[in-house]
């Protein structure tokens, strides 16, 4: 670790954990699968990854990260104050994929707080930005969160057209989370609409595919809307 290096905390930077003496630094795929699953350990491994980058690119590649991981964790304030940052050196660098991710969760911040306007807005950019950066996989993220704010306000023409959108996507990375998430995206607007056998049927899709990914947190996110579907459904045993 360099002397005296510095990471993000909520209201400004604060000195980093070292890396363990002689130990292997840990890498963003670490982070990332552990994000879903342990944000707090996802977070500690970040910290420890941010003390050893060296080029502007690296450092911003983990703060997205950290972004990410402290909205996950329910300091949007946190998380808010690091993507703005990010954007903001991101947009000087010039690099298309980072502007996207960090105003991505610049956008899933703000449906956490309930700013739909302000989360619609930075949802619909981000969209353009992930698009000229060749970056399917957050395009894809933001279909869903588009789709999900036209859903919840009753607009399901553009709902739909975003959601038809995203799954081309997930089939065409061939991302079996991303499809299990949006068959779980297809299932939450069809329990807004009260198809409540529409609803089960997507969960249990989503269920079947996360189950096959191997993914931990797209398999306790389905059996629980899964069971919430089962509850609406009148058949609370089931659920």
């Amino acid at each position: 670790m360099v002397a005296g290096m510095l990471v993000w905390a909520a209201g400004g930077f604060v000195a980093a954990a070292p890396l363990p003496a002689g130990g292997t630094p840990p890498t963003l795929a670490q982070i990332d699968d552990l994000q879903a699953v342990d944000p707090e350990r996802a977070l500690d491994l970040a910290t420890k990854l941010r003390a050893g980058a060296k080029t502007e690119a690296e450092q911003l590649a983990v703060d997205l990260r950290i972004a990410q991981l402290r909205r996950l964790l329910t300091n949007y304030t946190a998380a808010h104050e690091l993507a703005q940052l990010g954007l903001a050196r991101a947009t000087a660098l010039g690099d298309l994929k980072l502007i996207a991710g960090f105003r991505y969760v610049l956008a899933r911040t703000q449906w956490s707080l309930g700013n739909y306007p302000a989360a619609l807005e930075l949802y619909l950019q981000t969209l353009k930005d992930a698009e000229a950066a060749g970056d399917l996989g957050t395009a894809f993220d933001a279909h869903s969160g588009i789709s999900t704010i036209f859903s919840d306000f009753k607009q399901p023409d553009q709902a739909s057209y975003h959601l038809e959108q995203g799954r081309k996507i997930a089939e065409e990375l061939k991302d079996l989370v991303r499809l299990g998430d949006w068959h779980k995206i297809v299932g939450n607007n069809a329990i807004n609409r009260g198809d409540y056998v529409r609803a089960r049927d997507e969960h249990a899709e989503s269920l079947r595919i996360h189950r096959q990914a191997g993914s931990e947190r797209g398999v306790a996110d389905a059996l629980q809307n899964l069971g919430r579907a089962y509850e609406l459904l009148g058949d609370p045993t089931r659920g």
